[in-house]
């Protein structure tokens, strides 16, 4: 699939935030007129300003962007699709009052405006209890969280739904030629990332028990939905340091199990507070979205009730560029889906919450 950028003009979320702030600029610089906040002025929150941003000269050819710069923190962008003209959100990162303060804001490639008053969302208590990230395939957690779970890596669990074998052709295999017959092509490629679910957020500190795979049929997450009964590979699960329940080995091929009941195992097991897992609106992948609303109904049949739910999106609607500019550049919220992707979906996926997890430039560069 050739690289796109989202040609969507505007991006407009649904937020419902605890603060907003009204702001203008003044040489340069973000000041606050007035507040309106539902919790203290120590909390502290992440805070989106939206804007509108229209390219200038060459940023109809590269991506324009927003240089922010804070007062006690190093300076990063924010980049924008190539032809932008529109409403966006401009990450303001993290800031502890009712407002942020003190933020410079230089436009390359484009002008911008303020199109509303800046909304500030409540960061969550992240270490109030075990935090456990769900991925529909190995990587997954990596590109959505590997951020946040290296910062908490005692309390971080990662369970992955599926070994992500799925090989279109021979051609697709990782070296071109390894393997004649595509079932043997398939199995080594489920082998190796299982082997990266399992070993690389090691890099990250998270413990080896800590790191499980179901290894489900990759591709089959949609039908597991109707029927959450099907078939698993053992072999995929070889790298797991405590056992499921629903462990089968004896030299078979293949297990069958229930994808809910083994999801919800995790859950009782771990307790966590803070389940981190694919967004089903913002993320169109049919696999992410039903490892979303499989992990729902774990949720509503377990013992144990997680404190808080936050969603992530690795594939996004109309592009497949986005979060755009270099890896250390930060990132807002991506493309909205259209309301069709929110139809019969569970009210706890169409909250209107924010949060941005703080990394230095260092650790970004690093992770």
């Amino acid at each position: 699939m050739a690289d796109h950028y989202a040609t969507l003009k505007d991006y407009r979320h649904t937020l419902i935030p605890d603060c907003e702030c009204s702001m203008q600029m003044r040489h340069d610089s973000l000041e606050s007129l007035t507040a309106n906040a539902n919790s203290t002025a120590t909390t502290t929150r992440s805070w989106l300003l939206p804007i509108r941003v229209q390219y200038r000269a060459m940023g109809c050819w590269r991506e324009p962007s927003i240089e922010i710069q804070h007062p006690e923190q190093s300076s990063r962008r924010q980049y924008f699709e190539p032809g932008s003209n529109g409403e966006r959100y401009l990450e303001l990162g993290q800031h502890t009052g009712i407002s942020p303060q003190g933020i410079k804001l230089t436009a390359r490639d484009c002008r911008f405006t303020i199109s509303g008053a800046a909304l500030g969302f409540e960061c969550p208590d992240l270490s109030a209890g075990p935090l456990l990230i769900v991925a529909p395939h190995p990587d997954d957690a990596e590109l959505a969280a590997f951020g946040l779970y290296s910062s908490l890596p005692e309390q971080s669990w990662i369970l992955t739904l599926t070994a992500g074998e799925s090989l279109g052709s021979l051609r697709k295999q990782y070296l071109r030629g390894l393997d004649d017959k595509k079932s043997v092509a398939v199995h080594r490629k489920g082998a190796i990332r299982s082997w990266d679910a399992a070993h690389v957020a090691s890099l990250g500190g998270v413990p080896a028990n800590q790191c499980l795979m179901l290894g489900y049929a990759d591709g089959t997450l949609s039908t597991l939905l109707e029927d959450p009964k099907g078939l698993f590979t053992p072999y995929f699960r070889r790298y797991n340091v405590s056992a499921l329940p629903s462990d089968t080995w004896g030299g078979k091929a293949q297990g069958e199990s229930n994808i809910v009941d083994d999801i919800r195992s995790v859950l009782q097991r771990v307790q966590p507070a803070t389940i981190v897992m694919t967004d089903p609106v913002l993320d169109p992948h049919r696999d992410h979205r039903a490892a979303a609303l499989l992990t729902w109904q774990a949720i509503q049949s377990a013992s144990h009730s997680p404190d808080q739910l936050l969603l992530y999106a690795n594939h996004f609607h109309g592009t497949n560029l986005f979060p755009y500019g270099p890896p250390d550049a930060i990132s807002a919220l991506p493309p909205p889906s259209s309301k069709q992707h929110e139809a019969n979906l569970p009210n706890a996926f169409l909250g209107a919450g924010y949060y941005s997890h703080p990394l230095s430039q260092s650790r970004c560069v690093k992770s």
